[in-house]
């Protein structure tokens, strides 16, 4: 019976283009031998679950599979399933850096008794590969290497290139939610919020192939997201040093929603509706500037959240009145 010390959990859903190269990023990994890897399949429609079966053969692929239930509670799936003392999330279509990754988090986490160690990620757009600060998006990765208070981790919105203690998940009930989307916001703010600590190898451990992933723009996964949001929110106020990461939430929900708009009006081809929605706007008193303000407190954070958020909602369900109402294709 192998003594796994690491689980690296995969949700796949129709990655057949990308899974193999997911996998023998793990294979080849230094202490591959530690290793577990659970596929949770779920529901997928392609052949990745023929390309998984057959390079099982090689070593050994725990693979779970399930109706399409969306990647969340796959995660939850493989965690529930899995042995490892320590797991990682990856995606199907994403793969890990370096042979020698896993096993510099897992010796930062058995060094220094943390529940949660990370290094950084690196996306890959057509064929080249640009860091955060190369792109000047520094929220999925922290600057600073070593030992990392929580109040400094700069926006906790990325799991893919952390390591975590199994037992402190399932104690906390740090779990992905139901939401198909935002859910891993969620889970990384619970995560986050329930230690002191952090351990950051200041190396990037992960690749996220960012143009393969599709965001499809409904009014559900509209709902999904703020809902996200708002829960990452509520967790975040509890946390004493991160009233600025409730600004970029609030800030966040205020440029999503705009963007989801026109995104959903460009995707079905409804920009004859700008100006209803302009209207509308305009009659809910929508205003810009109550998302700018500098200083925030627990109560004013929740007060102004709340409002944005309902104001959104009542925007999604003006769309789907307006525009969607013979359009339920989501």
């Amino acid at each position: 019976m192998n003594d796994y010390q690491i689980s690296v959990i995969i949700p796949v859903y129709n990655n057949e283009q990308h899974i193999e190269n997911c996998i023998r990023s793990i294979f080849a990994q230094t202490i591959s031998d530690k290793i577990e890897i659970v596929c949770v399949i779920d529901g997928s429609k392609d052949k990745s679950e023929d390309i998984l079966r057959r390079l099982s053969k090689e070593q050994k692929i725990l693979i779970l599979t399930q109706d399409n239930s969306g990647a969340g509670r796959s995660r939850n799936r493989g965690l529930e399933e899995c042995s490892g003392q320590y797991c990682m999330f990856v995606d199907g279509d994403d793969f890990i850096a370096h042979d020698d990754s896993i096993e510099k988090l897992y010796n930062a986490i058995e060094k220094y008794g943390l529940d949660i160690v990370l290094g950084n990620m690196v996306r890959l757009i057509n064929h080249k590969y640009v860091t955060h600060i190369e792109s000047g998006r520094y929220w999925n990765s922290n600057k600073k290497r070593g030992l990392v208070s929580i109040k400094d981790f700069p926006f906790p919105g990325v799991h893919f290139q952390c390591m975590y203690r199994k037992s402190y998940l399932i104690e906390n009930k740090i779990l992905y939610p139901k939401n198909k989307r935002g859910q891993d916001l969620v889970f990384c703010a619970n995560a986050l919020a329930g230690t002191e600590q952090i351990y950051n190898i200041g190396e990037y451990v992960y690749v996220y192939r960012a143009n393969y992933k599709k965001v499809n723009y409904s009014y559900e996964s509209a709902y999904d997201y703020m809902d996200s949001l708002f829960n990452m929110l509520k967790t975040a106020n509890k946390v004493n040093g991160w009233k600025s990461l409730c600004r970029k939430i609030v800030r966040n929900m205020r440029i999503f929603s705009i963007v989801t708009w026109y995104k959903i009006l460009e995707e079905y081809n409804n920009w004859d509706k700008v100006d209803e929605i302009n209207v509308y706007l305009l009659e809910n008193n929508y205003s810009p500037r109550l998302l700018n303000r500098s200083e925030y407190s627990k109560k004013t954070v929740r007060f102004y959240f709340e409002k944005v958020y309902a104001f959104c909602i009542r925007a999604f369900r003006f769309i789907q009145k307006k525009i969607f109402i013979k359009q339920r294709d989501y």
